[in-house]
């Protein structure tokens, strides 16, 4: 809520900082799928940085597929009805 997400295929990352994928912050989000994924699948990615001078590094990542991140499930566990 109040946060508005906007489809990118690229992203201009800050040089020498860390990124980090959490809640709030940037996420990764899959469309055109070629099957339906369930909770609980894991999904391979590779996710490619590319330097100021065009070199790249890829990451391979073998992501779980969930409603929410592990943070916010662990919030659930601690909150009062």
């Amino acid at each position: 809520p109040g946060i508005k997400a906007k489809p990118v295929e690229r992203l201009n990352l800050p040089a020498g900082a860390p990124v980090i994928l959490a809640p709030g912050s940037y996420r990764v989000r899959l469309s055109a799928l070629q099957r339906k994924l369930k909770l609980g699948d894991f999904v391979p990615l590779a996710l490619i940085i590319e330097a100021p001078d065009g070199t790249r590094q890829e990451i391979r990542v073998n992501a779980e597929v969930r409603r929410r991140s592990t943070v916010d499930d662990h919030l659930q566990g601690h909150r009062h009805p």
